[in-house]
């Protein structure tokens, strides 16, 4: 096959046709292998546009966008915002729903729908009764326990709002494991909306939390450096010198001003807000906030840039104090505040190519 570098109006007509190269690249799926082999991209991680409930993870039966994966993402990478969509739930495969049935026996079957298939879990919806979160591999069920202990602990933690609470100790199914939460109803909001008012509540709330022995016991405080594995090391060792020269400078001098932030007391920081993973009701008041698998204890800000990168900047600067929005802006500003949590684990990052991807796929939108 011969090599083809597209010229200036080839780009410019493949700019204009861009939603339907996304129809397109969403069509890329494990029976598509041929096509894939020849765009390099390694495993079968874009799933197919749906008419169903979507938005990375989504859980509980909340509804937003639908995020896919991006080409070499894991566990715990970030997704890409391609499109909104809405439609039909999914039926429920029957292993799936066996399962769930184990769990919430009195629930009625025809009533359960699949959420979007999440990177770690299967999740059952049972409406109005309970969620049943189900592991796609060995390593999600090995971290279920823990991230139900994540959410005993801050339920308990008296937050003005619900938070998913175990229904059922974890049971496992071979090599799965299990587990119904509570149902907490309520929808998401769309990207760019959101009451000010409701998010400061929020952020204000979260970062008030009291650190129990229990909370401390089952969440990780990301370090700056750490032999080789805090964030600082990953992203200046492993991230930035993968990324194509015009970039390297620029998010070199925006990581060096997040590292100038003076460190401050580490709270309880959700990780992963936005979009679906806020629950209104019908009044507009926040009933709920789900997914605390990204938890850690760590600066406030980082809930705050999270908030802003999904319901925007402006709506940030109206829910909070200066300071804080100064620190958002920093944390986001380097790589995009949704790349970070591979790096706050601590531990090497099993497929840094893919994450690379989605870092340059940001700054090449950002501009």
């Amino acid at each position: 096959m011969s090599e083809h570098h597209p010229g200036i109006e080839e780009l410019a007509q493949i700019k204009e046709d861009i939603p339907a190269l996304v129809r397109a690249v969403s069509l890329l799926t494990a029976e598509n292998a041929e096509l894939r082999e020849l765009l390099e991209m390694p495993t079968a991680n874009v799933v197919p546009l749906r008419p169903d409930e979507h938005w990375r993870q989504c859980r509980n039966g909340r509804r937003s966008s639908w995020r896919p994966m991006v080409s070499g993402a894991t566990e715990g990478s970030p997704r890409v915002i391609v499109r909104q969509n809405s439609g039909m739930p999914q039926p429920v495969p029957a292993d799936l729903l066996e399962i769930a049935e184990a769990l919430v026996p009195d629930a009625a079957l025809a009533s359960a729908r699949l959420a979007e298939h999440g990177n770690m879990h299967h999740v059952v919806l049972f409406p109005g009764i309970a969620a049943v979160r189900i592991s796609k591999r060995p390593s999600a069920a090995a971290e279920l326990p823990r991230r139900v202990e994540i959410l005993r602990a801050v339920a308990a933690a008296g937050l003005p709002f619900a938070v998913p609470e175990p229904l059922t100790a974890v049971a496992t199914f071979g090599e799965r494991a299990a587990v119904a939460i509570s149902w907490i109803d309520g929808e998401g909001l769309p990207e760019g909306n959101g009451d000010p008012a409701a998010f400061g509540l929020l952020l204000e709330a979260v970062g008030k939390v009291e650190i129990s022995p229990e909370l401390e016991a089952v969440l990780h405080r990301p370090r700056r450096y750490a032999d080789g594995l805090g964030w600082a090391d990953i992203l200046n060792d492993e991230i930035v010198p993968r990324l194509p020269a015009k970039w390297r400078d620029g998010v070199r001098q925006r990581l060096d001003t997040l590292l100038a932030l003076e460190e401050v007391p580490a709270r309880l920081v959700h990780g992963d807000l936005g979009g679906s993973n806020f629950h209104f009701g019908e009044d507009g008041k926040l009933t709920g906030v789900l997914d605390w698998d990204m938890a850690i204890l760590s600066d406030p800000a980082i809930d705050a840039a999270l908030v802003a990168a999904w319901h925007g900047w402006d709506v940030l600067r109206a829910a909070t104090d200066e300071e804080t929005y100064r620190r958002a802006w920093a944390w986001n500003d380097a790589v995009g505040v949704g790349h970070l949590h591979p790096v706050f684990a601590g531990k090497p990052l099993s497929r840094v190519d893919g994450l690379v991807r989605s870092v340059i796929a940001w700054l090449e939108e950002r501009g």
